[in-house]
């Protein structure tokens, strides 16, 4: 498993920031439930892929209140 992101801050007031950035996120050696068919034994209900990769991603903005 691994995160990297870039966060940054500027304030609009003395009490109201806007915060934006971009993470990154990625699993290894996780069980897909796309993967999990084939590998799956229906008869004796055994059977598990864990072969998996999961990578997720994106910007975000957002608004701080400190009172």
């Amino acid at each position: 498993m691994g995160e990297i992101g870039l966060v940054g801050t500027g304030y609009l007031t003395k009490n109201i920031a806007i915060r934006g950035g971009y993470r990154m996120l990625w699993i290894d050696s996780v069980a897909l439930a796309s993967d999990q068919v084939a590998a799956t034994d229906f008869f004796s209900g055994t059977g598990i892929d864990v072969t998996g990769d999961v990578f997720y991603h994106g910007g975000f903005l957002g608004l701080t209140l400190d009172f």
